[in-house]
């Protein structure tokens, strides 16, 4: 009889590594309790100074910009502040989550938001052509 813990002689590699198999564990570690209590305070804490930093470095090298150049379809525009209001409530939410919640997906969130960004920066970057001059 084979259990959980043990593994088939006639399990595949494939079985073993199935993207279910590896949801179901990601799922199992987000229902567990960490036994160490300021894990994701400390998290978000970092988090939020992180994305301060960044934040910041941003918008002052954004401030160096000739403004002519900056003048872009609407798209462009109303995809930055998009993305810069949802940036600023994913930082807020890290300094609620510090302070308050204590919770893994305050956390989670501000990653999801970073990749999400950059995906959708990266296809604006290869759909939109750039400007002929």
């Amino acid at each position: 009889m084979v259990t959980d813990r043990q593994v088939s002689p006639s399990a595949t590699s494939d079985q073993l590594n199935s993207p279910t198999r590896t949801l179901h564990d990601r799922l199992l570690l987000l229902a567990i309790r960490s036994a160490l209590g300021g894990v994701w305070r400390w998290c978000s804490g970092v988090a939020f100074v992180i994305l301060l930093q960044f934040s910041v470095g941003s918008v002052k090298a954004f401030r160096r910009f000739d403004l002519q150049k900056l003048q872009r379809p609407v798209v462009s525009r109303s995809f930055f502040y998009l993305s810069g209001a949802v940036g600023i409530a994913a930082t807020l939410l890290q300094l609620y989550n510090a302070a308050l919640l204590n919770a893994f997906w305050p956390f989670f969130t501000a990653i999801v938001v970073q990749l999400i960004a950059a995906m959708l920066q990266f296809a604006r970057m290869i759909l939109v052509p750039p400007k002929q001059q």
